[in-house]
């Protein structure tokens, strides 16, 4: 059997055990489970991946300043209040997704640009940790929160 055959017969392994384990759970599961990955396109206004693609959409405009603001508008309320993570997000975690955003979205010229879910994990009810493909390293980890101060919407906790 070749090496190939072996890791797809693994991958094939998991998934069923996942699906066993899971009963079901869902077609992003599979995916995750297979390392396919889920296209995010269209988007919910208060999902966590319209907060993503938010996010994304906000690194991807050229003015420094006005992407900066878009960005905050998806941030969880409780980021907004520590000045010392804010002051960091804006001098060293903002600058340098900005330069990686374009490993990790579909479309740079979209004001609404797709990316790839390859893995999203519940941590609580009100928290997850979703990785993005990006297409030059690993994915890329972003938390989400649900933020009582947006009614109850998924906003940003720490951005990669």
């Amino acid at each position: 059997m070749s090496r190939h055959h072996y890791n797809l017969l693994i991958r094939v392994f998991v998934v069923l055990v996942a699906l066993q384990l899971g009963g079901g759970a869902g077609c992003r599961c599979v995916k995750n489970k297979l390392g396919i990955g889920e296209e995010i396109t269209q988007t919910e206004k208060g999902t966590y991946e319209w907060a993503i693609q938010r996010l994304l959409a906000a690194a991807l405009m050229e003015d420094k300043g006005e992407s900066w603001a878009a960005a905050r508008r998806v941030f969880h309320s409780s980021e907004l209040v520590n000045a010392a993570r804010i002051k960091s997000y804006e001098t060293m975690n903002w600058p340098a997704l900005r330069r990686k955003v374009q490993f990790l979205v579909g479309n740079v010229k979209s004001k609404n640009p797709s990316y790839t879910i390859m893995n999203d994990e519940k941590v609580t009810s009100t928290e997850r940790r979703v990785f993005i493909k990006n297409a030059n390293s690993s994915p890329t980890p972003v938390r989400v929160r649900k933020d009582p101060a947006a009614d109850g919407q998924w906003r940003i906790y720490t951005i990669p």
